[in-house]
């Protein structure tokens, strides 16, 4: 990493980095490279909003890489920091479920996520776009959204995605009705137009939607694409039938359950949903889709 200047924008509120500020996981960073002799820079979130704040600010201050320390959300906020900039991100898994990490194959323990940044070749990753949000993961449409939006910070850090399953699917028991609603995918690069009675809809840029649950099965992070997977009402194919396949990886071998891929195409509801990006809520339908091929310099 000759030449290299590396920023590392760290989150104290993500997950494990909670600990980071007593000791263990910044000193881990810290030593790493004091080891190698390569030169770090740390900027520290103190509120919301900060991470893409000073990510961008690295990116004009001339780093040539820009490390992620944090989950997710963090990841999503310095990636809305240095969308258009000539620079290379990296990341170090500190959230709650690091479904990004865990799919891109990046150790979880501290000290191999750094190894594995000077490590890894540069590559080049697609980012997805949703009303003009980017985002790397995965975009929700419906009940994950609305499961998001409510729900309690101290079981997401008390159960993680296992808090989202329970809740989820609690919600779905008592209250299928509301979360019922009619679904039109217009896929603009290929003139179809789709509709269904869905209760989530997703378009996936990575296939895991958490650690170990593929949804977007097929999704390749630089294809150019976005995979889009449509979970419909159906009495031939109930809920929990479809949860089950989910589980099971055949879920798209069900010929009630969509799949489609494409670069650009638009979701409407009836009524009104809510949408998220990367576990970050982003409004209400109507939601449009793009894709920024290959427009992520990649260390991870």
């Amino acid at each position: 990493m000759d030449n290299a200047r590396l920023c590392f924008v760290l989150n104290p509120k993500s997950g494990i980095s909670q600990s980071a500020f007593r000791g263990n996981s910044l000193r881990d960073i810290v030593n790493f490279f004091a080891d190698r002799n390569i030169s770090i820079d740390i900027k520290t979130t103190a509120k919301p909003g900060d991470s893409s704040l000073l990510a961008k600010e690295a990116a004009q201050q001339g780093y040539t890489h820009i490390v992620a320390c944090g989950g997710d959300g963090t990841i999503n906020q310095v990636l809305k920091g240095i969308v258009g900039y000539d620079v290379i991100m990296g990341v170090i898994p500190m959230g709650t479920e690091n479904v990004l990490c865990k799919a891109m194959k990046v150790p979880l323990n501290i000290t191999e996520a750094c190894r594995h940044l000077i490590e890894s070749p540069i590559k080049t990753m697609d980012v997805g776009v949703a009303n003009g949000q980017h985002f790397l993961i995965m975009s929700g449409i419906g009940l994950d959204a609305r499961v998001i939006l409510e729900m309690e910070p101290e079981v997401k850090n008390l159960l993680g995605s296992l808090g989202f399953i329970i809740k989820g699917a609690a919600t779905l028991i008592f209250d299928e009705k509301k979360y019922r609603s009619v679904v039109k995918i217009i896929l603009h690069d290929q003139g179809i137009e789709f509709e269904t009675s869905a209760w989530l809809v997703l378009a996936g840029n990575l296939p895991y939607y958490s650690g170990t649950i593929k949804l977007a099965i097929n999704a390749e992070p630089d294809d150019g694409m976005l995979d889009i997977v449509v979970f419909p009402f159906s009495n031939e194919n109930p809920i929990a039938n479809q949860v089950l396949s989910v589980f099971m990886e055949d879920h798209i071998d069900k010929n009630e359950i969509k799949y489609f891929k494409s670069s650009d195409f638009e979701i409407i509801t009836e009524p009104e949903v809510y949408c998220h990006i990367d576990g970050e809520i982003l409004g209400k339908t109507p939601v449009k889709y793009s894709v920024n091929k290959k427009a992520l310099k990649i260390k991870f």
